[in-house]
């Protein structure tokens, strides 16, 4: 059991495993007034709108202390490994300058030590806002270099209307969205133009016929799914970053879909579900290749999602241009 507690990115998901944390302090304040409750306007009913003018809830503070260590003996590069030390400070210095909330979970040692293999999660903290975080590098009791860090959260209380959230999922899910339409009529031009240039004999390719100039990926897309039609494109948010959550209707049936970036290999992937069921799981989104290639449920039969750039200005896929040129493209298949 290479960590004894984990704080995750609540808004991309990210996770940084923290070895050899010493001590956990949250604190619950409330300030009390000490003036006397007067229930005559609410026909002397003592409610919670009441006692809300005599009781201020501040938020939770939470504190903990921790040794940044790798582990001796591990494999260098490996988590807990040598060096791992100095991997954990980084994501902390870049964790402490992102504006997002954290989860905390502890994890509570069994008849071991923080270097031991039992271990049993503990209590998780919620949308927490990182406030501070400062390192101190000392010499350790055994002859090796030890990165003290103290790091402080503030909770953050989430609310949609009078109702709290308690589910970070929730809280950064982007709800219900509509296919994207502005595609859709000039795909269709180009289809029909396409086809025409296709069985003319015309040279696979970006086709010109007239004015109208075909792009590449239509014609490929033709070839590759047979008789076709565009119904619009996935509403991604903007650059994708660094994760969101939707809902989207294609031909009357709701999907979930997810989407995550990894800014280290400049990556996303592509995950999307069912009443429950996975049907695709955190797939690479790769230029032109259909998502759902090789899926076999019914509910996506004859259904093509394939990142394409309408403009034709870029064939791959980056953390930054999806959703801004490439646009996850919707086809269905003639049954």
């Amino acid at each position: 059991m290479p960590y004894n507690a984990m704080i995750r990115d609540e808004q991309t998901g990210e996770a940084l495993l923290v070895w050899a944390v010493t001590s956990e302090s949250p604190r619950f304040v409330n300030d009390v007034t000490g003036e006397p409750i007067d229930t005559k306007k609410t026909g002397g009913i003592l409610d919670s709108n009441v006692l809300g003018d005599h009781i201020h809830h501040k938020p939770l503070e939470f504190t903990i202390m921790a040794d940044l260590v790798g582990g001796p003996g591990g494999i260098e590069g490996s988590v807990g490994g040598p060096g791992y030390d100095v991997e954990q400070y980084n994501k902390l210095v870049a964790f402490s300058n992102r504006d997002t909330t954290f989860s905390y979970t502890s994890y509570t040692l069994i008849g071991g030590s923080p270097r031991g293999e039992s271990a049993q999660p503990g209590l998780t903290f919620p949308f927490l806002a990182m406030t501070e975080f400062y390192p101190v590098k000392s010499a350790g009791g055994k002859g090796e270099n030890i990165i003290a860090a103290t790091i402080k959260f503030q909770s953050v209380v989430i609310t949609y209307g009078r109702d709290v959230i308690y589910d970070p999922d929730v809280a950064y899910g982007r709800g219900e969205r509509d296919l994207r339409r502005e595609f859709v009529e000039d795909a269709t031009i180009y289809t029909a133009a396409a086809t025409a240039g296709l069985y003319a004999g015309l040279e696979v390719g970006a086709l010109a016929i007239g004015a109208l100039t075909i792009p590449g990926w239509i014609v490929g897309l033709l070839l590759g799914a047979a008789a076709g039609t565009f119904i619009g494109s996935l509403d991604i948010q903007t650059g994708s970053v660094p994760r969101q959550q939707f809902t989207t209707e294609i031909d009357g049936v709701p999907f979930d879909f997810e989407l995550r970036s990894n800014p280290e290999h400049d990556i996303v992937t592509f995950s999307m579900s069912y009443e429950g069921t996975d049907l695709v799981r955190e797939q690479r989104v790769i230029y032109g290749v259909n998502l759902l290639a090789g899926v076999t449920h019914r509910i996506v039969h004859g259904l093509h999602i394939i990142p394409l750039d309408p403009s034709g200005s870029t064939d791959e896929v980056t953390c930054s241009n999806l959703g801004r040129a490439v646009q996850l493209m919707v086809l269905q298949q003639a049954s």
